[in-house]
């Protein structure tokens, strides 16, 4: 890629145009606060714990994901374009998402604001080592996206773009499963995440033969691969997911995240290892997505 001076975003080193123009996807779309812990051991389940309250802010995950390529690209102004497909509520944080996306670039005709659920919000928490999670909305307007949804997006969205589509979690799955079969109809390029929570269900449903892509962290690898022994080495827990995907899907690629050990990709029969920049860490909310 070279630098693009004048719209201070990136333009394709060979030729005028990118391998992909278009770019389609459906996930979480909220808000939310980041808190960094005060001590180090695990929350308990009846423990009031204190913590600082950060001044980042927290996003969810298409959101995250298509804002980089879409800022990166030139906001929508330089041949590539990117369609989140998601719900949020008919409220303050609802709207302001929106104009953000906007902002960034985004065609945001496949967001709706809902009257009967609030906007999608996460509450981001960190441990001293910068380990952590979250606790995200279970009954917010991105829980209530339907396979309809997405059947009405692609009612006027037509066939003819070289384009990436991609369904990751914090809405239903069945919906996302949709998109992704829009996607094999269309000639897409189809990259999918799963929660461990999610993987029987994705599993049962034919998930992995509908990806083209499969992007999970060390946990979410464990499950598609059956494994219990958190106490695997990365290395060996990425061969052996992969192992167990490319018999079901033998051209999947596939990433694994693991944290401060960086990540492994998977494709052709090939494991490489990137490792992690190493850097003072300042917060680890998002990375994953970012990734």
């Amino acid at each position: 890629m070279r630098e693009c001076k004048l719209m201070n975003c990136l333009k394709p080193v060979l030729g005028k145009s990118y391998k992909y123009t278009r770019l389609i996807g459906t996930g979480g779309v909220g808000s939310g606060i980041v808190f960094n812990l005060d001590g180090d051991h695990t929350i308990g389940r009846n423990e009031s714990r204190s913590g600082k309250l950060m001044p980042f802010k927290d996003y969810c995950k298409i959101h995250i994901i298509m804002h980089y390529p879409s800022v990166l690209l030139g906001k929508g102004q330089n041949g590539v374009i990117s369609y989140p497909i998601s719900n949020v509520g008919c409220d303050n944080p609802g709207t302001v998402l929106i104009q953000e996306m906007k902002d960034a670039g985004m065609d945001t005709r496949g967001i709706s604001q809902l009257k009967d659920a609030p906007t999608l919000y996460s509450v981001c928490f960190q441990y001293p080592d910068k380990s952590g999670g979250n606790i995200t909305t279970s009954n917010s307007a991105c829980g209530m996206l339907t396979s309809d949804d997405i059947d009405n997006f692609f009612v006027k969205m037509p066939v003819g773009e070289p384009e990436i589509l991609i369904a990751v979690p914090e809405v239903p799955l069945k919906p996302r499963l949709r998109l992704l079969e829009h996607g094999r109809k269309r000639g897409s390029f189809n990259i999918g995440a799963v929660l461990t929570s999610e993987v029987p269900e994705f599993l049962s449903l034919d998930g992995i033969k509908l990806v083209d892509m499969l992007a999970v962290n060390i946990d979410e690898a464990l499950a598609v691969a059956g494994l219990k022994n958190e106490g695997s080495l990365p290395e060996e827990v990425a061969h052996k997911c992969y192992h167990s995907l490319t018999k079901i899907n033998p051209d999947i690629m596939l990433i694994v995240t693991a944290g401060a050990n960086g990540c492994y990709s998977c494709y052709n029969g090939k494991i490489e290892h990137i490792p992690a920049i190493q850097m003072d860490v300042v917060s680890t909310a998002g990375a994953g997505d970012a990734l």
